[in-house]
């Protein structure tokens, strides 16, 4: 399955390739960090875990097995050295100290049937345990589902929203790279800005942009003023706090849907965690509490 390197033309590398090379350089970084805090170690002394997003389906999951081998992190001297997981199992395991804590304070039932809610910036993994408090156990008692529903999908959202705002001369003038770095620099920056009270929104309009939309003979200023909410102020762009959060109504209405579906489905939630990048997202968070405040405990 060849996978084609942005802005390298039509060159193209497997995709096994380019996923055990990035695992390498990763397995290299914690190799590293683990030699600092404990000195020498060998191999055989640690097990990897590499965590999935739970809707992977079985071929995905062996893709990344293979890929890791390859990268050095496991191998046949060490065969159980190495473990797939899923992305909302480690968050669930990750957060059951605290909840045994907290429970137990309550003096609630002997069992907490929790649901984990890991929202990252691709996809939204939902799983349901059982903590059993006398033992600590977590068991699954409903089967990982989700979809396609992260941080990247909003991305997607205000990036057409930018486009509208440009026009489309100065929107196609713009490469795949370009908007790519607006992407992970100015958007990111933007999200990562937005706070309860956040009435403006601002984002970075790179130079790339600038020159795109002067070779337009036009004017920041002036494609600002193509939509209501929007303004120019000191090279960025200025939006209103709802047309930002309308693109994340979409991604919420989703994974909303998703959770009401399995509070009905599987009974007894006492629980919800929203856990991962996107569940930093203070429009998320409230759509939480709005929807499943009378359902379960937070």
């Amino acid at each position: 399955m060849p996978i084609k390197a942005s802005g390298k033309g039509d060159k193209s590398l497997p995709a096994k390739v380019v996923f055990s090379r990035s695992l390498e350089y990763f397995y290299k970084l914690a190799k590293e960090e683990i030699s600092k805090g404990c000195g020498s170690w060998h191999d055989d002394e640690v097990k990897w875990v590499l965590t999935v997003p739970a809707i992977w389906g079985d071929r995905a999951r062996q893709f990344m097995k293979e890929a890791a081998f390859e990268a050095g992190m496991a191998g046949p001297l060490n065969p159980d050295g190495f473990e797939i997981a899923l992305e909302p199992e480690g968050a669930a395991l990750a957060c059951r100290d605290k909840l045994m804590h907290v429970w137990r304070n309550f003096g609630q039932p002997p069992v907490l049937r929790y649901a984990v809610v890991d929202c990252g910036g691709g996809t939204i993994d939902i799983t349901v345990h059982d903590l059993e408090m006398s033992s600590s156990n977590v068991k699954e008692v409903h089967r990982a589902s989700g979809g396609a529903w992260g941080g990247s999908y909003v991305d997607q959202n205000i990036k057409k929203l930018v486009q509208r705002i440009l026009g489309d001369k100065v929107s196609r003038k713009l490469t795949d790279d370009d908007w790519l770095r607006f992407t992970r620099q100015s958007i990111e920056k933007a999200k990562q800005s937005i706070v309860d009270d956040t009435d403006q929104v601002f984002f970075d309009v790179p130079n790339e942009m600038h020159m795109a939309i002067s070779e337009c003979g036009s004017t920041l200023e002036e494609a600002a003023k193509s939509v209501s909410g929007v303004k120019a102020r000191r090279g960025r762009l200025s939006l209103d706090v709802k047309l930002v959060e309308d693109c994340f109504k979409e991604s919420l209405d989703n994974i909303s849907q998703h959770v009401h579906e399995l509070v009905r489905v599987v009974t007894g939630i006492r629980c919800i965690l929203v856990v991962g990048g996107f569940a930093e997202s203070p429009f998320l968070i409230k759509r939480m509490e709005s929807d499943f405040s009378t359902c379960a405990s937070w």
